[in-house]
């Protein structure tokens, strides 16, 4: 029905604003420093955020449960949405940060594997559960948490087994490092998800969840171009940090002008389509 996607959107803008909060851009982090570092390094920033993921959601937690009784009143939504959302943000972060690792070493095809597994049990168990649960937006969420929780698992074995999880990393001077990287993107990070996300609150709080359910029913048809947009997007980022980590300042320069004028071409086909 309407109201019950309605209420699974509200899940899911809960879950994207969650993780933003709480991972604190460690994967853009990582991103930056993985050029510019030596394995070493890069082992002890990643354990360390690891730790600051960690710390974020538990603080992030509190604070939610806290006020909890104000987010269900405001939001018209059961306190389930939220519990799952705050479990799911948090294996959502640690997932984001693993694939990162995976594209920034060049292991494409343990990434695209993980991402075509995550595909296949989202879908095999949603359809399971649709035919267990009487509630579908709690077989979607379900099957939404075990499937990034079965892909973070098997990305933590992968990044295991080369030796990019180690326990004697923790160090506080890269865990300030992080956080400070963190906090002056906070900004930028909400902005955009607030952005993003707050048509569909303010439909929620004015209008109910079946307002919610019937905008986002046509929102999907708009996200084709975000599926097409964001594999190219996350394959073209660690190539682009890589190249901007070059010291030669033409080859810089010459870069970032092909990108500007592979954007302003993009601008144009754009206009002459609409």
């Amino acid at each position: 029905s309407q109201s019950q996607f309605g209420n699974l959107s509200t899940f899911f803008i809960f879950n994207s604003v969650f993780s933003s909060f709480a991972c604190l851009c460690t994967q853009a982090f990582i991103s930056v420093k993985w050029f510019k570092t030596n394995e070493k390094s890069r082992k002890k920033y990643i354990l360390n955020s690891l730790f600051i993921i960690l710390l974020m959601h538990i603080l992030l937690s509190i604070n939610v449960l806290i006020f909890i009784n104000y987010i269900i009143s405001y939001f018209n939504i059961n306190r389930i949405y939220i519990y799952f959302s705050l479990i799911s943000s948090f294996v959502y972060s640690l997932l984001q940060l693993f694939l990162v690792i995976l594209r920034c070493n060049d292991n494409a095809i343990t990434f695209l594997i993980l991402k075509i597994i995550q595909f296949f049990f989202d879908v095999v168990l949603c359809v399971i559960l649709l035919n267990t649960l009487i509630n579908m937006e709690y077989a979607r969420m379900v099957s939404y948490l075990a499937s990034i929780s079965i892909i973070t698992g098997l990305a933590f074995i992968v990044l295991s087994k080369i030796n990019y999880i180690k326990v004697n990393f923790f160090n506080f001077n890269n865990q300030k490092e992080i956080l400070s990287f963190g906090l002056r993107l906070m900004p930028h990070s909400l902005g955009g998800m607030l952005l993003f996300s707050l048509d569909r609150l303010v439909l929620g709080f004015l209008l109910g969840q079946e307002s919610v359910g019937l905008f986002m029913a046509v929102l999907q048809i708009s996200m084709i171009v975000s599926a097409l947009n964001e594999p190219f997007n996350k394959a073209f980022t660690p190539w682009l940090f890589n190249k901007l980590n070059c010291t030669d300042k033409d080859i810089s320069e010459i870069l970032v002008k092909k990108i500007y004028k592979f954007i302003l071409f993009g601008i144009i086909i754009i206009f002459f389509i609409y």
